[in-house]
């Protein structure tokens, strides 16, 4: 019998698949790019498959971008200190997981300042702000800086701008025209969720 995660996003399905591989079950499924792709070579071997469900729990986060931008940890709002902190934060959940710089997320939300050293130091009570809220609330780990870039963990956060892109169709028709309203830099990417609609229509 051969092991099958069945969630070709599942983290650990290309270790799963290698470790099969290693202990002599399989030959090449090492490579496999899916699910259904080592299934199938495991079938053109003649072999039993036995498929197994590998389930994450889902995640605790939850945030809001259609409208207001809103953030929830098991249902229950996360209240900022500060507002430019859950603002910084909204920023980077737009950013859907790339990594920014500091001077980069200061020129979204201050637009023509200039991020001379009391802005800098400013703006590091901000942040860390932002980190002691999300401590605070014990949802730290939807963060990553590295390298002096920062950027949010998508696969820890339940989002709806993400779901819209995954294609899910309930999402897609709960899109009324307007996203984190209270942001002017978050205009473009509301045009390009505009532009989609209609396009798909």
């Amino acid at each position: 019998m051969k092991l099958i995660c069945v969630d070709d996003d599942h983290p650990g399905l290309k270790k799963i698949l290698k470790a099969c591989g290693e202990a002599g079950e399989s030959a090449s499924i090492e490579d496999a790019k899916s699910v259904e792709e080592a299934v199938g070579l495991f079938l053109a071997e003649g072999e039993d498959v036995a498929v197994f469900s590998f389930e994450e729990d889902p995640p605790r986060v939850n945030a809001r971008t259609f409208g207001n931008f809103d953030l929830k940890k098991d249902g229950k709002t996360v209240y900022f200190h500060r507002a430019r902190a859950k603002e910084v934060l909204a920023y980077l959940i737009d950013r859907q997981g790339a990594g920014v710089s500091r001077g980069e997320i200061f020129a979204a939300l201050y637009e023509d300042d200039i991020y001379d050293r009391p802005r800098q130091k400013q703006f590091d009570v901000i942040l860390r702000s932002l980190k002691d809220t999300l401590s605070e609330y014990e949802i730290e780990d939807i963060l990553e800086a590295d390298h002096g870039m920062i950027r949010v963990i998508p696969e820890k956060i339940d989002c709806d701008l993400y779901r819209f892109f995954d294609g899910d169709e309930k999402t897609i028709s709960s899109y009324m025209g307007e996203y984190m309203s209270s942001y002017s830099w978050a205009m473009m990417t509301e045009a390009y969720l505009d532009q989609k609609v209609v396009l798909d229509r």
